[in-house]
């Protein structure tokens, strides 16, 4: 009708959109939608990748154990010897002990149990006793690409007064109760040394070092990234980390000592009796001091004295890029 003229019924408008749909689907450009194929495609191949990965990491976690032992006698004093390719190391002193006990716990992976087992019994260790140094030597085989491939925990018992030189390239080293001279090796895991009374030199590659209850003539200790922590020590000491804190509580003495790290901070903590002679440098840092001093402590260099400067040791203390805390070490008297 006549009325109608301009006006648009539904019916109408809904086959005008309908053809505008249809015509917009033929005349528009396709790159949208390529683009997110395109994208499907990578995130499909990338999924693929990463189901191949897990999938190859999988089929190498089926773990065979072997447990070997070994016993010397050894009525005088010891060397221990241990070079790792891989596996923590357990050495722990005991008194009254005139042997050196050896449990070695070898561990192999593979795709089958079969296969897992019959590596693991191939693999070799090997220990021997000669002119009073026990020589144990762990290589594994080259480590697969992907997953995981063999190594040997280590645990050593020995007499109290025995030595020690420890190098593995992966696993804990721990170290307790031991008089001698005590050299360790390792990387990315910790090395621990407790209650020791000889000479201790620490070498760690991205690891933290611990040492609780230390007191030798001296100890010798550098990481290249991790922490460095010295609970109730004595004797000379020279730490340096590249990167991490330094914690130390004890009784620096025998000379000049020195802790420094390059990016981390310094805690250290003395008995105000000490006799000590304090360098003190934190080039962009603070350094607080809760004893005694004697001496001009402002600034982020300087050098001051601890009650008698005339028999002190001498502590240098350096944080390059951290900051410095001296606070006084409250000792129980026994």
């Amino acid at each position: 009708s006549m009325h109608n003229i301009g006006r648009s019924t539904p019916g109408i408008e809904k086959h005008r959109a309908r053809r505008f749909s249809a015509t917009t689907a033929r005349t528009l450009p396709h790159g949208s939608s390529c683009e997110q194929r395109r994208w499907k495609l990578a995130l499909g191949i990338c999924a693929l990748i990463l189901l191949v990965l897990l999938l190859a990491a999988c089929s190498s976690s089926i773990e065979a154990v072997d447990v070997r032992t070994a016993e010397f006698d050894v009525p005088g004093e010891v060397e221990i010897i241990v070079d790792s390719g891989g596996g923590g190391i357990l050495l722990r002193g005991e008194a009254g002990r005139t042997t050196v006990s050896i449990t070695a716990t070898l561990h192999s992976f593979a795709e089958t149990d079969e296969l897992a087992k019959e590596q693991v019994v191939d693999l070799a260790i090997e220990w021997e006793l000669e002119d009073g140094r026990v020589m144990i030597d762990f290589v594994p085989p080259q480590a697969p690409a992907i997953g995981k491939g063999a190594f040997a925990d280590l645990e050593i018992l020995v007499p109290v007064d025995a030595s020690a030189t420890i190098t593995t390239d992966d696993g804990r080293i721990e170290v307790s109760s031991i008089g001698g001279a005590i050299a360790a090796s390792g990387r990315d895991d910790p090395i621990v040394v407790r209650d020791t009374a000889g000479f201790l030199l620490l070498n760690g590659i991205e690891c933290d070092i611990v040492v609780d209850g230390a007191g030798g003539e001296a100890i010798f200790a550098s990481t290249t990234e991790g922490s460095l922590s010295f609970r109730d020590v004595s004797g000379l000491i020279e730490a340096e980390t590249q990167e991490g804190d330094i914690q130390y509580t004890g009784l620096p003495s025998g000379g000049s000592s020195r802790l420094v790290t390059h990016e981390g901070d310094l805690y250290v903590v003395l008995p105000p009796d000490a006799d000590l002679v304090i360098d003190a440098s934190a080039r962009h840092g603070l350094i607080t001091v809760d004893l005694p001093l004697d001496g001009d402590l402002t600034g982020n260099a300087w050098t001051a004295s601890l009650n008698d400067s005339s028999v002190a040791a001498h502590l240098e203390l350096v944080a390059t890029e951290g900051m410095i805390s001296i606070e006084p070490w409250e000792r129980s008297v026994p």
